[in-house]
């Protein structure tokens, strides 16, 4: 018989008629590294009643006793966990709630006493919600992700994720094939996590400031912005290239000009001369990105605390700027500085400027209207923009622009690429 120097607890789930279950692999892995696996079984079923406070006292004394924790994979989780209602999701149906109770318990005696905790599939997830971060309640609600409900046995891999940092260096690889089978999936990092490999799944962000007067600038980008979101969803796929990506968004966005430009021929009375302006980043291949815009919604990069201007505007001050004819300074505060050079949906045909990143970790991407940037100056729209990160949403830099004076309409996205503190 082997001798173990090292006991490490594994969680399990409930299967019919009262048994647990486990996959014999998790035993093996750990049994060929020289570690003995010990299982830490649930309650045997909800009705048990064993309340928190005594489950969290079992969980102390085992992470006194064991060297490390392993949360196995399994069912779903309650969304209420991180703080939403469950969408109308057959799949939600399998939550394993003592099975939840329990492990939460482990998870946070085995953290206490600094004891080394392994999540795998589910139990990857379980850490994640544990720290304050959240999942996807069904990716298939998702039309631009892989499919990660695999057909194939778990033991055949489907998909390629893009490893990066000390999972790189210690593979030797950017790249790893692996199996997936679940539907829930990583939202939001939790505090102190670093996400070491990511699906190459394909993601956007696009803003559009309607122009024309309020109820024509309304529809103009509505009109745009709905055609974006159709065209891309439509024409995404798994492993999307350079080549392919630009392709996609050029007829997006081609598309979308035509049809606001129909839209105002229709009805000339209310509707003619509407436009909107346009900045769309679609991020594909585990961070790189393709930004597209047109007229003055710009995009920025945030990277090692400086705020970076990564479009140009189309307008009148710009043509300016550009000739030599006006200072960065006069550029800041001249009169033409918001008349457009070029609009979606006021010419028959549009040309949209390109340009191509790669996001590192800790990046962020801020795409936003002009009602945003005009109202404050590029430091504080760095701070803001910091503020709004630590918080985990746009508001800090709407309610910034609106507190200077909310001239215009405010629209903000934020893309984010976490580093090794999440």
């Amino acid at each position: 018989m082997a001798d173990f120097d090292c006991l490490v607890g594994v969680s399990c789930g409930l299967a019919a008629e009262e048994n647990y279950l486990l996959r014999q692999y998790y035993v093996q892995a750990l049994a060929a590294v020289g570690v003995q696996a010990v299982i830490l079984p649930p309650p045997l079923s909800w009705q048990d009643n064993v309340s928190k406070p005594a489950l969290a006292a079992r969980a102390a004394v085992l992470a006194w006793r064991l060297d490390g924790l392993l949360l196995s994979g399994g069912g779903d989780f309650r969304p209420q966990l991180w703080g939403e209602y469950p969408h109308l999701s057959p799949a939600l149906a399998s939550a394993e709630l003592a099975r939840e109770d329990w492990e939460l318990a482990l998870l946070q005696a085995f953290l206490a006493e600094r004891r080394p905790v392994l999540g795998v599939c589910r139990g990857m997830q379980l850490l994640n919600v544990a720290l304050g971060g959240s999942l996807w309640q069904d990716l298939a609600e998702r039309p631009d992700t892989l499919p990660h409900q695999q057909a194939l046995p778990p033991e055949q891999f489907s998909h390629s994720v893009c490893c990066r940092g000390r999972l790189a260096e210690w593979l030797a690889a950017e790249q790893l094939a692996v199996n997936s089978v679940h539907h829930q999936g990583v939202r939001l990092l939790g505090r102190g996590l670093q996400a070491a490999a990511l699906a190459p799944d394909f993601g956007y962000g696009v803003v559009c400031d309607g122009v024309g007067g309020a109820k024509a600038g309304d529809v103009a980008s509505t009109v745009a912005r709905d055609e974006i979101r159709r065209g891309l969803e439509a024409a995404c796929r798994p492993g999307i290239d350079q080549r392919s990506v630009g392709l996609m968004m050029e007829s997006a966005i081609s598309t979308a000009n035509s049809l606001v430009y129909h839209r105002a021929s229709q009805d000339p009375a209310l509707l003619g001369g509407m436009g909107t302006t346009l900045c769309l980043a679609v991020v594909y291949d585990g961070g790189r990105v393709c930004i597209a815009n047109v007229g003055d919604s710009r995009g920025y990069l945030l990277r090692g605390g400086e705020l970076r201007q990564l479009t140009t505007d189309h307008t009148r001050a710009q043509l300016l700027f550009d000739r030599g004819e006006i200072t960065a300074r006069e550029l800041e505060r001249h009169p033409d500085r918001n008349r457009l050079t070029r609009a979606i949906g006021v010419e028959p045909a549009v040309e949209a400027d390109y340009s191509e990143l790669r996001l590192e970790p800790g990046d962020t991407l801020l795409l936003c209207s002009d009602g945003l940037y005009n109202m404050m100056d590029p430091v504080t729209l760095r701070e803001c923009l910091r503020q709004s990160l630590t918080q985990g949403d746009a508001q800090c830099l709407i309610d910034a622009a609106n507190a200077m004076g909310g001239r215009d309409n405010i629209t903000a996205v934020i893309i984010t690429l976490e580093d090794e503190n999440g």
